[in-house]
């Protein structure tokens, strides 16, 4: 089991297909981008002003000046995919270590569980979580969606010839507090 990160009651929170602020820089490394801040003096006096970017900004420089590159998985199909990931250190030890961890509850915000990302919904399930909890955009057809993300997830239990989780709830991914599930 993970040690949660400086507190007591962390949450991990992985990007298996990658981040806009992870990057591959040109020696090979990932890294992560971050907000730039720093204090400058104003004149001789003790006067500091903060200088700040946000993070969107400091990926936008980081392209710009051809520095590192995001490190998004945009390939096509679930093979391709997947071998993108197999040759990213930080991508490959989410998917080798993070995501088939045993766990009890599992939230899944922002994604679609298309058919192209059977390897990624595999090593979920291969954890068994007993709840699962995925956020879903309530458009005018969000219950079929639903329905075919829980058939997805059941076929995918039942062909690691495990038992389905107790419980497989949707919510609305724009709902104050979603992060709560």
């Amino acid at each position: 089991m993970r040690k949660p990160y400086y507190r007591k009651e962390s949450i991990l929170v992985f990007y298996p297909h990658g981040n806009l602020a992870i990057a591959t820089n040109l020696n090979g490394e990932t890294v992560k981008i971050e907000r730039v801040e720093k204090s400058i003096q104003i004149g001789k006096s003790a006067l500091f002003a903060r200088l700040s970017k946000n993070l969107l900004q400091s990926i936008q420089d980081a392209w710009v000046s051809e520095r590192c590159f995001s490190l998004f998985v945009s390939e096509g199909d679930n093979v391709q995919k997947l071998r993108a990931i197999q040759r990213n250190g930080y991508l490959n030890a989410v998917y080798e270590s993070a995501l088939p961890e045993k766990s009890r509850t599992l939230v899944i915000y922002g994604w679609s569980m298309s058919e192209n990302d059977n390897h990624i919904l595999s090593k979920l399930v291969s954890g068994q979580p007993k709840k699962i909890a995925v956020s879903i955009y309530k458009t005018e057809d969000w219950e079929d969606k639903a329905f075919e993300m829980r058939k997805r997830l059941l076929n995918t239990y039942k062909q690691k010839f495990m038992n389905p989780p107790d419980e497989i709830v949707f919510y609305d991914s724009t709902s104050e507090g979603c992060w709560k599930n």
